[in-house]
């Protein structure tokens, strides 16, 4: 029993090694397409279409390949037929680790497991394997042909069709050569040209190996199981590119409309090409990468987008994988369990034998242990990519006198706009609070994220960003298109796409802003050319980095930003080359760039404070130190004359698109104490800025 349940723990933790490698997969950024996309058609995937394709068909294939090797053993070598049960569970194993290696090679597995749980001799099970194999190849040609009369039938027979079908004939014609004929031929081959080679005692062992699996290849069509081996391998592939197909119908049918409405035969046909792909003897973890090219081309092919292409195969092959390592795991684990339940052999004695049991117990716990800890990891780290769904709208909140009062007298001598984020109204939208009326304005009404306003100089125009789907993440720095909306005529216009966090220098020409995260731009309002500053990898800006709140001093050229990913902190990037500033987020210039303003979290008690960096001494000193229960602050934003800070607070939720946050109003040099609470909402209010009209003369 002991040893059993340390072979349990060591398939548990390899099971959780392999699943924390999927959702790292399927978590991790893919350098084309962005997170966030796979992540919402994870979301939108039909589970109902993905349970019947990936789980039921995939069940019922399993039955009948467990079905057709216990046909197939018998007449292939095999002794006796094994009882169906360890068989079945033998080929759920299989299906796991079928694609661990290139080429498919952990088709081997079957081997190995067949002859420990059911005594199978080692060339019945590589004959029944072999076996199968070439009628998986024959079922997938008249399944091909099958695609091609109905295809000739309806009038679409597609150019790619003939070469499709050519190229599957002549992949099982040359297998069926390779069994039937070429391995007896090449054997006898070798005895003849390397007659000395031939008889050292290793190549004589694998000679008679070679021989003895031919023989019992070229015997099992005497024993008439061949017609009804080849029917179960039609049925094994039916069910196969069924499943394949509901589990693409089940990824398509709400995100992707276009592609669910493919023709199913070329959807099959990618289907194939994908796994054809897969089969290539290309270094590749679980076929990942070579599957989804091979459907990729097949799906262009066809006419589609590569990004969406990509995107549903890696998202099926995903769901695929968990499906077969899952029931794997299942009939691995049952293995055991039946192999318990034999009479145990005599143990051996000695300290020998209690030197390996101590080994074994340790291997298993520390497979055990390093598979926990991955799938922890990865569990974490998928965490960490932010909400798949848009948070709660909240409800209004009566504020108490104080605060109203609070706020109606930093307003009073004020007279401007102040701008905000809020999910109040549904998904978030940009708002607008005058001074010192105190009346709000709705600026956009958008079915997708509107936020991170911020206010030209001569307070005409307003730049945000807006997301490229219903719901991103703030967490996501890429999913975004930069707008510019016209505050007076409330025009907008789409500056730049994969765009995010603008900032405004400070003579009101031109917008800094984050592209494709690892890249800092600059947008010239009068001319509409958009500059490259600072890229990851080039220059002094480290390689595998997201450049997040980038701002831009155009009189030096200098660029203050966060650092995200590889490396971790504020930095300023010149010619000259890079001048760390420390920790912390949210970096901006004042207006007059005389200093650099940012986030930084402390032990102390306080749950963040705002900090200034100077760049001529290259000097931080602590600028502002919120008392009381709202100290959980970020987005700090100076006005343009810098008499006023606005930021936004919580007391203590942290995600910055979902968590309580109110907006606070702040005259700089005063109290921190003296900080007005603008919002009363528990909603989502972020990312505010100010305008302020300048006296008159």
């Amino acid at each position: 029993m002991r040893r059993n349940i340390l072979r349990l723990a060591a398939s548990l933790g390899v099971s959780l090694l392999v699943l924390g490698l999927i959702f790292k997969l399927g978590s991790d950024d893919t350098g084309e397409v962005s997170r966030t996309r796979i992540l919402d058609v994870f979301r939108s995937a039909s589970m109902a279409l993905i349970v019947v394709g990936c789980g039921g068909c995939t069940l019922a294939q399993t039955v009948l390949r467990a079905a057709r090797y216990r046909l197939l053993l018998p007449a292939s070598g095999g002794r006796k037929r094994p009882a169906f049960l360890p068989v079945l569970l033998v080929t759920a194993t299989r299906n796991m680790f079928v694609d661990l290696l290139p080429a498919r090679a952990g088709e081997l597995s079957y081997v190995v497991a067949l002859n420990q749980a059911c005594g199978v001799p080692a060339h019945a099970g590589f004959s029944s394997m072999a076996l199968s194999l070439f009628l998986d190849f024959s079922a997938l040609l008249a399944l091909v042909l099958g695609i091609a009369g109905i295809s000739v039938a309806r009038g679409l027979m597609p150019p790619w069709m003939a070469p499709a079908l050519a190229a599957v004939t002549a992949a099982t014609v040359m297998f069926g050569v390779f069994i039937f004929i070429g391995i007896k031929a090449c054997a006898r081959l070798a005895e003849r040209m390397f007659p000395r080679l031939a008889a050292m005692p290793l190549i004589r062992k694998l000679l008679d190996f070679a021989f003895g699996l031919a023989g019992a290849i070229r015997e099992t069509p005497a024993g008439r199981v061949m017609m009804p081996a080849f029917l179960l391998s039609l049925g094994v592939r039916c069910f196969k590119y069924a499943g394949f197909y509901l589990a693409f119908l089940g990824v398509t049918r709400a995100g992707m409309p276009e592609l669910a409405s493919a023709p199913m035969p070329g959807v099959i046909l990618a289907l194939l090409g994908a796994e054809a792909a897969a089969g290539l003897p290309i270094p590749a973890f679980m076929s990942f990468g070579t599957y989804e090219l091979g459907g990729t081309l097949a799906l262009c092919a066809l006419g589609f987008s590569a990004e969406q292409s990509r995107i549903t195969m890696l998202v099926v092959h995903i769901y695929s994988q968990v499906i077969d390592y899952l029931l794997g795991g299942i009939g691995l684990a049952s293995l055991f369990w039946l192999r318990s339940a034999r009479p145990a052999a005599p143990a051996a004695a000695g300290a020998p034998a209690r030197r390996r049991a101590r080994m074994a117990a340790l291997g298993g716990l520390l497979a055990l242990a390093i598979g926990g800890g991955v799938f922890a990891f990865q569990m974490r780290a998928a965490s960490k990519i932010g909400r798949l769904a848009p948070p709660a709208s909240g409800a209004d909140q009566a504020p108490a006198a104080t605060e109203l009062d609070g706020l109606r007298r930093a307003a009073a001598p004020l007279k401007g706009r102040l701008f905000w984020s809020s999910n109040r109204f549904g998904n978030h939208e940009i708002l607008s609070l005058s001074l010192p009326g105190l009346e709000l304005q709705r600026l956009t009404t958008n079915s997708n994220v509107d936020y991170y306003a911020r206010v030209s100089p001569d307070g005409k125009l307003l730049a945000f960003c807006r997301s490229q789907l219903e719901w991103v993440s703030f967490r996501d720095t890429v999913a975004w298109d930069l707008v510019l909306l016209d505050l007076a005529g409330g025009t907008e216009r789409v500056l730049a796409q994969n765009a995010h966090a603008p900032a405004w220098t400070s003579d009101g020409r031109a917008i800094c802003y984050q592209r494709n995260g690892d890249e800092a731009m600059l947008y010239d309002l009068e001319t509409g050319e958009h500059r490259s500053l600072f890229k990851s990898g080039k220059g002094p800006v480290p390689a595998n980095v997201r450049l997040d709140t980038p701002g831009f001093r155009p009189g030096t050229g200098e660029l203050v930003a966060t650092l995200r990913g590889k490396q971790r902190r504020t930095t300023l990037f010149s010619a000259s080359g890079e001048t760390k500033i420390g920790g912390g987020c949210e970096t901006a210039w004042a207006p007059q760039y005389d200093f650099i303003y940012y986030v930084l979290g402390s032990r102390k008690g306080v749950k963040n404070l705002f900090m200034k960096y100077f760049p001529d001494r290259k000097e931080s000193e602590q600028w502002l130190d919120i008392p009381g229960p709202w100290n959980h602050a970020y987005f700090p934003k100076l006005s343009w004359d810098a008499t006023h800070l606005v930021y936004g607070a919580s007391t203590g939720g942290h995600e910055q698109d979902s968590a309580d946050y109110e907006i606070f109003l702040w005259k700089v040099g005063t109290a921190p104490a003296e900080a007005a609470r603008v919002t009363f909402h528990t909603g989502n209010d972020n990312w505010p800025d100010l305008f302020l009209e300048p006296p008159a003369q």
